[in-house]
């Protein structure tokens, strides 16, 4: 249970009973759905929500079989009407990753289709409706596994495990980018140094309106003078201020870093 232990870390749910329910041990739907549902009942507790994960591995036949399949539709069909909730079912994609594995009357049961699909190169996890049948198809959402400590074991190893964050717009594009070149994280390092050495407070320049929320900014001359004393180009002066300005320039594309009227500052979480 280290994920329910990491969900109320990271949610600040410590102590706090958390409504949810695993049920550990192999299961055929097909043939114990009504023990299932009495199981249910007898936590005194009504789902809102039932995950079956994932549907292979609670069939007892074959997923290309029109009899087999139309039991276990079935018997999802029973836990849905049994405590009037959704019924999600976990399943894998054929080789050829455009349609669920197995038996198409599967696809004409369900209420709706969304698939999960995770970027390995930038860990970016994009969920899509792809089918529903009562409202508009297309909907997206873009998340990460996030790490979360749970201290240590008996024997001193230790313990972790994840949760999954929602992430938007300039996050999504970075990710999907090309890491940041050598002269990029010299300047990026030089701007972090300058802000808590030589930054300013917003309100003590009076000829710039910066937004809401910033904190620190730093005159570029400034930054500037940092990033090549921090050697962001080992060229003649006029190419090191080409490098820093190319490194400015790739880093406000990215929304690494916000400028205005001669000032630079970092964007929120960066």
């Amino acid at each position: 249970m280290l994920r329910l232990e990491a969900y109320r870390k990271a949610h600040g749910l410590a102590g706090c009973a958390v409504p949810f329910h695993l049920l550990s041990c192999s299961l055929n739907l097909s043939g114990e759905a009504t023990t299932l549902i009495r199981n249910i009942r007898e936590q005194s507790v009504q789902p809102s929500l039932i995950v079956i994960d994932t549907l292979n591995r609670t069939l007892k036949g074959s997923e290309s079989s029109d009899d087999d399949m139309a039991k276990y539709i079935k018997s999802s069909d029973l836990l849905r009407a049994a405590f009037k909730c959704a019924v999600v079912l976990v399943h894998h994609c054929g080789y050829d990753k455009g349609r669920p594995r197995g038996h198409s009357s599967l696809i004409g049961a369900v209420d709706a289709q969304i698939s999960v699909k995770r970027d390995r190169k930038n860990g970016v996890i994009k969920t899509e409706v792809e089918l529903l049948k009562d409202g508009e198809e297309g909907a997206e959402t873009f998340s990460t596994l996030q790490g979360v400590s749970l201290g240590h074991d008996s024997d001193g190893e230790a313990l972790g495990s994840c949760v999954i964050e929602e992430i938007q717009g300039s996050e999504i594009r970075a990710r999907s980018e090309k890491p940041l070149g050598k002269a990029e994280r010299v300047a990026l390092d030089a701007l972090r140094t300058g802000l808590e050495l030589k930054g300013q407070e917003p309100a003590s320049i009076a000829s710039v309106a910066f937004p809401d929320g910033v904190e620190r900014v730093l005159a570029v001359a400034t930054w500037r003078e940092m990033a090549l004393e921090k050697g962001i180009s080992a060229g003649k002066p006029d190419a090191q201020r080409m490098a820093f300005n190319r490194s400015m320039d790739g880093l406000e594309k990215r929304s690494v870093i916000c400028h205005k009227d001669g000032y630079v500052w970092l964007p929120p979480n960066k």
